[in-house]
C-alpha cells in the first residue's frame, strides 16, 4: 500500500453515493448469519464483566442473529479472555444454536488479560519499537482495565507475530462455538500513514509506517485465508481514519466505533454502500443515548439508506451488555421489506423506499431522520 494506492482508491470511489467498484476479486463469505428484510436486521456487540449471562440476558441476546463477545467478558473474574469469551459464546449457542458468535481481537494492543499476552511476554522480539529501538506502549479504551503505562503493541511486520496472532483466531473458530473473529484497529497503521505520521507513531519514518501498513494487510489476508470463507473476519475502523473508504482484504466490514457520528457521515455511507455492493457482510454500530429517540431515529435512518443483504445495525451506549439496557426498540419489529433500489440523494438528504411501503428520509447535515413505517 502506497500513497499512490490511496489516490487510486479515492479515484475509484469518487461518486458521492454509489462509486465505481474496481475490477478485482473481493472476499465474500460462503455462508452468512440469519438475515431477513422483514424487519430491521440487527446485531449485538458486548461483554459482561461479571461473567456468564442470566436467563433474562440470554433471552435478549438470542434475539440477535449475530453477537460479538467483547474482550471484557468476565474480566472481573480470574482466567484468560479467550476462555471466558468461549464460555459466553457456548452459553449463547446453547440457548439458540443459529446465533453467530464472533471472537474479539485487537490487531494493535496486547490486552494483558489474554493468554496471547503471555506469549508476548516470552518474546520481546514480537514487540513494536520505534526508529530508536524504544518499545511502544499505548492505552486503549479506558473503560477496560489496563496498565497506566500502556500496553505492548504487536509488530505485524514479522511473519512469526502474524502467525501467533492468527493462531489465536484459528483456535477460537475451530469447532462450532465461534463463527469468526472481530479485528479491532484493523487499519490503524494506514490511518497514521495517510496523515503523514505523527500521533502514536511520531518517532517512525514514513517508510517504517508503510512497513506497518503492509504488515496489517498481510495479517488480515492471512487470517482470512486461515479461517477460509466459511468463517468471517470482520475488520473494524474502515472509512474513518484512512484516506479511502474501504479495507478490501477480509469478507466483513465494521466501519467505526460510531457509524455516521462525525462530519464524515457521507464517507461512512459511501464505504457502507461499496461493501454491500460487493456482497460483504456489514455492521453499522452507533454509540448513542438510549433515552434520545430522535437520535436513535437519525442513526437508524442513516443505516437504512445504505443497508444491503447481510447488513446489520446496533445501537448502544458502549461495549458492555448493560450499555444496551436490555432495550429492544419497537422499530426493530416494524415492517420493512427489501428496498426498491439504492437511496436517492440530493445534497445531504437521502431517501429510500421499501417494498412494505416504509419510507426513510435523512439529512446528514441537519442530523435529522424520519421513518414512515408501513402499517
Amino acid at each position: 500500500v502506497t500513497r499512490m494506492n490511496v489516490v487510486l482508491f479515492l479515484l475509484a470511489f469518487g461518486s458521492p453515493l454509489v462509486g465505481a467498484i474496481p475490477s478485482r476479486s473481493w472476499p465474500v463469505p460462503s455462508r452468512f448469519p440469519d438475515f431477513s428484510w422483514n424487519t430491521v436486521p440487527v446485531f449485538c456487540h458486548m461483554c459482561k464483566p461479571e461473567g456468564l449471562f442470566n436467563e433474562t440476558e440470554l433471552e435478549f441476546l438470542t434475539r440477535f442473529p449475530v453477537v460479538t463477545i467483547e474482550k471484557g467478558q468476565g474480566v472481573n473474574e480470574t482466567g484468560f479472555a479467550e476462555d471466558k469469551m468461549r464460555a459466553a459464546a457456548k452459553q449463547i449457542k446453547g440457548a439458540r444454536k443459529s446465533v453467530w458468535t464472533l471472537f474479539y481481537m485487537n490487531a494493535v494492543l496486547d490486552w494483558e488479560f489474554y493468554h496471547l499476552h503471555q506469549i508476548m511476554l516470552q518474546h520481546p522480539e514480537y514487540w513494536l519499537r520505534d526508529d530508536q529501538g524504544r518499545v511502544i506502549r499505548l492505552r486503549g479504551d479506558r473503560s477496560f482495565p489496563q496498565n497506566k503505562s500502556g500496553m505492548l503493541v504487536f509488530d505485524h511486520t514479522k511473519q512469526v507475530v502474524r502467525d501467533v496472532f492468527t493462531s489465536d483466531c484459528v483456535n477460537a473458530t475451530n469447532g462450532d462455538v465461534f463463527d469468526g473473529c472481530f479485528i479491532d484497529r484493523a487499519n490503524w497503521a494506514l490511518g497514521m500513514y495517510d496523515n503523514g505520521g505523527g500521533g502514536s507513531l511520531k518517532n517512525f519514518s514514513l517508510a517504517r509506517i508503510k512497513d506497518l501498513v503492509d504488515g496489517q494487510v498481510k495479517l488480515l489476508t492471512e487470517m482470512q485465508e486461515a479461517v477460509t470463507d466459511s468463517r468471517i473476519i470482520i475488520a473494524k475502523d474502515v472509512g474513518r481514519n484512512a484516506g479511502f473508504t474501504d479495507w478490501p482484504y477480509v469478507d466483513a466490514i465494521f466501519l467505526s466505533d460510531c457509524y455516521c457520528c462525525t462530519v464524515n457521515c457521507s464517507r461512512d455511507i459511501e464505504a457502507a454502500i461499496n461493501a454491500t455492493k460487493r456482497g460483504q457482510l456489514l455492521q453499522c454500530h452507533v454509540n448513542g443515548d438510549l433515552n434520545n429517540h430522535d437520535e436513535f431515529t437519525f442513526y437508524l435512518s442513516t443505516f437504512l439508506v445504505v443497508a444491503g443483504n447481510h447488513s446489520y445495525f446496533a445501537y448502544s451506549e458502549g461495549w458492555y451488555l448493560k450499555s444496551y439496557g436490555l432495550k429492544w426498540w419497537p422499530e426493530y419489529d416494524k415492517p420493512l421489506g427489501p428496498p426498491l433500489g439504492l437511496a436517492e440523494r440530493q445534497g445531504t438528504v437521502y431517501q429510500r423506499k421499501f417494498t412494505s411501503g416504509t419510507h426513510v428520509w435523512v439529512d446528514i447535515e441537519a442530523r435529522k431522520g424520519n421513518i414512515t413505517w408501513a402499517s
